[in-house]
């Protein structure tokens, strides 16, 4: 069963999160602002990002988070049974994509700013252990019911609108981040 990626023209569920709400709010101001005030933006709907560098004390983004605590000899927490799906995207690929749309024509429109792929948490995890060359030690935490099972962006429309498209694969994305935090931390 493959889920089908969320294109820009989808319908928006109403946010079950403050973050969530916060985004579409801005993405809301941002169209009165452009209506009222003939104001031009784009919006840029970032799948999950990581990379080195991401803020792993806030424990969002299981990738900085993970490779942070297992440097630090701490268990890694896994919420739910880890089959929950995400569209990860490398900051550079993000970086790059946002340098070539700040310089288009592009106008009052949302994008996807995503791979297009879908990974489970487990996926994650193996790609983890394969680049650290060990298991990572879990802790499994009851997961929030409330939580998007699947979430993938679908990103052909940015893709056919600005000369862009990622280049970063996952593992390479995991082997640079790892790199980073290895660095950092066992420095």
């Amino acid at each position: 069963d493959n889920p089908k990626p969320i294109r820009e023209n989808d319908a928006l569920a109403f946010p079950i999160s403050s973050y969530g709400l916060t985004k579409l709010t801005v993405e809301k101001y941002l169209h009165y602002f452009s209506v009222h005030y003939n104001m031009n933006y784009a919006t840029v709907r970032i799948a999950n990002a990581y990379g080195p560098r991401d803020p792993n004390y806030i424990r969002q983004g299981i990738i900085s988070t993970w490779m942070s605590r297992h440097l630090q000899g701490k268990k890694v927490q896994l919420y739910g049974d880890g089959s929950q799906v995400r569209d990860y995207i490398y900051v550079k690929d993000i970086a790059d994509c946002l340098n070539v749309l700040g310089q288009s024509e592009l106008k009052n429109e949302p994008y996807n700013l995503s791979s297009g792929e879908g990974l489970s948490i487990i996926d994650i995890k193996n790609l983890i252990e394969t680049e650290i060359g060990t298991s990572l030690d879990m802790e499994h935490i009851s997961y929030d019911k409330n939580d998007v099972r699947v979430n993938i962006l679908d990103n052909s429309k940015i893709k056919s609108a600005i000369d862009w498209k990622p280049v970063w694969s996952i593992s390479d994305g995991i082997k640079a981040t790892y790199e980073h935090y290895k660095s950092h931390f066992l420095a």
